[in-house]
């Protein structure tokens, strides 16, 4: 509270009351500063984690475009009695795909049992 006081009484006083080596912009700075203590500004802000996250995820996308377009190499797979051919790219994807799938299963399993847990 009295980091806010203070740029209060820094925005407030005249001019010509301030520090005479201050300029204009150090001043404003020096406000900035005051105001961003007092309001805990310092903190991530929820529109720039969106943005970061939006980042990582375009950029993880660009690299597994880029992962199926260089192995495109047709290859045989079998699973549980079935066969066929894929792309190895696309066939390396999609068992990425399903693996997070089932982590995120197994995921949530557990917290749910945690959030059950926590009622009782």
């Amino acid at each position: 509270m009295p980091a806010l006081q203070s740029a209060t009484k820094l925005m407030t006083q005249p001019a010509s009351m301030t520090n005479s080596t201050m300029s204009g912009n150090s001043a404003q700075t020096l406000l900035d500063a005051h105001v961003t203590k007092a309001n805990g500004a310092n903190d991530r802000s929820r529109v720039g984690a969106t943005w970061m996250a939006l980042t990582a995820f375009v950029s993880i996308l660009l690299l597994l475009l880029i992962f199926v377009a260089q192995n495109s190499k047709a290859v045989k797979i079998q699973y549980l009695g079935t066969s066929g051919t894929l792309s190895f790219g696309v066939a390396m994807l999609l068992s990425a795909v399903a693996g997070s799938i089932l982590t995120i299963l197994v995921g949530s399993v557990r917290i749910i049992q945690l959030k059950m847990r926590k009622k009782t």
